[in-house]
């Protein structure tokens, strides 16, 4: 078989017994490496390609429009879904999904927060929402988390961005300060203090 002579002349010295062929078919997390045998697979391989090539092979013939975008299953979703996906895809805003969970860099998201992440990214409702608005008191969804100008969670999203700003700017400079005071606070003439998102000593804007 083409398996067998491939990883007989590029992988092992040796001939391969027919029971290590099929153990070599399994996924490396069963102990083998996913190597099929393509005259097996080949005619449902053949179909599945000339399926999902169909509407690039009618736009190259000028019978139909194509977009990297307009996916047949793309299509066939709600426009939610369809633009919230679209979204994620032109955005580049799924490379979470694929890095390494490292806490340094913070990329360790707890369960509740990968799951609400998926929640968004696909456009499902988020599990265990609180009824009310803790800010406003409105109906609290996920729209309404976003837009609220009395809640906490506009805060927090700023402070993310600042603290994940501060975090790269530690790298390069020592003198990194979240919220110096650039101006005490004057209670006679009623002046608040001025106080600042971050400083990053020796950074020249």
């Amino acid at each position: 078989s083409i398996q067998a002579i491939w990883l007989h002349l590029c992988v092992f010295s040796t001939d391969i017994s027919h029971l290590e062929l099929r153990l070599f078919t399994l996924p490396a997390r069963m102990g083998g490496m996913g190597v099929n045998e393509p005259v097996e697979t080949a005619r449902t391989a053949f179909i599945t390609s000339r399926a999902y090539t169909d509407v690039i092979v009618t736009a190259i013939k000028g019978k139909g429009d194509f977009s990297v975008y307009d996916h047949s299953i793309l299509t066939s979703l709600s426009e939610g879904k369809k633009r919230s996906i679209q979204r994620a895809v032109k955005g580049k805003t799924s490379i979470w999904l694929t890095v390494l969970p490292v806490s340094h860099y913070h990329f360790d998201l707890s369960p509740s927060e990968f799951r609400d992440a998926l929640a968004i990214r696909y456009h499902q409702p988020l599990s265990k929402l609180p009824a009310d608005c803790d800010g406003c008191g409105g109906e609290f969804t996920l729209q309404h988390a976003f837009d609220c100008r009395k809640g906490g969670l506009i805060i927090q999203r700023h402070n993310e961005v600042r603290d994940a700003l501060g975090d790269l700017a530690s790298t390069a400079f020592k003198d990194v300060i979240r919220e110096p005071i650039v101006r005490d606070a004057d209670p006679v003439r009623g002046l608040p203090a001025l106080v600042a998102d971050l400083g990053v000593r020796g950074l020249w804007a």
